[in-house]
């Protein structure tokens, strides 16, 4: 039987990432090395099985976040919040925060990357394209109603 060790770096550094007891001890790179192995495990899933998860939402934002960590800024502040109240249960308990003006960026930059000129032949298919992408992100938030609340405050959460 092959190893898949992409598999156990994925979860590990899931681990790393969202382990309680160790947050206040991550480095600069657990975040980055999260987002990489997710960004792997994914190619390689669709390779190797056929199973396509670059189409869920989830994944969508954080490659969106990702691709920002990656290809322009850094992001610096990360925090853990867990959420959970009595008998009731929820999908998404652990919240990893990132700076709210970190987020923007990243959607920035995701849809000036995608985008092309107003009179270029491909806009109308790139606009498309990038409404279909915000759309999908905001399926993350099971607390869509909230969202205007969220805008104007200086976190915001990246849910697993």
């Amino acid at each position: 039987m092959k190893k898949y060790t992409f598999i156990d770096r994925y979860f590990e550094s899931q681990r790393v990432l969202l382990r309680l007891d160790t947050i206040e001890e991550h480095d600069v790179n657990s975040l980055f090395t999260y987002l990489n192995n997710l960004h792997s495990t994914a190619d390689k899933l669709k390779e190797l099985f056929d199973c396509n998860i670059k189409d869920y939402p989830d994944f969508k934002l954080l490659r969106i976040i990702r691709n920002y960590f990656h290809h322009v800024g850094d992001v610096d502040d990360i925090r853990m919040l867990v959420s959970i109240e009595e008998n009731v249960h929820f999908d998404r308990v652990q919240h990893l925060i990132i700076p709210l003006e970190t987020f923007a960026r990243s959607v920035k930059s995701f849809i000036d990357n995608a985008m092309v000129p107003e009179n270029h032949k491909q806009y109308q298919k790139k606009l498309k394209f990038v409404a279909k992408e915000m759309d999908a992100i905001s399926e993350c938030y099971s607390y869509n109603s909230d969202i205007g609340v969220f805008q104007g405050s200086c976190h915001h959460s990246l849910t697993y």
